[in-house]
């Protein structure tokens, strides 16, 4: 989804930067990350970061985290995109 908007907005794109940050900082290392982010716009920025500082994140932007990884893995999870201006204030 994205992707697919950073291409619809052409040149207006390169007003905005996209980050994905994982909820599973066990599980999705830098090297997992690089690859996934194969599959994604180039200007978007795949991050992680320490379990402590994750579960904060989350918490502050009231993103849901499932308790139990699927079969396949993957833990389920909200899918949000906020808009925060220059000045790091939520603007949608």
């Amino acid at each position: 989804m994205a992707s697919q908007l950073l291409s619809k907005l052409g040149d207006h794109a390169d007003k905005l930067q996209v980050v994905f940050i994982t909820v599973d900082p066990k599980n999705d290392t830098v090297a997992k990350l690089k690859e996934y982010h194969k599959s994604f716009d180039a200007r978007i920025q795949m991050l992680t970061g320490e379990e402590a500082d994750i579960k904060s994140l989350v918490e502050n932007y009231k993103v849901y985290v499932g308790d139990k990884k699927a079969s396949d893995g993957d833990i389920d999870h909200s899918t949000f995109m906020y808009l925060i201006n220059g000045k790091g204030r939520y603007v949608g």
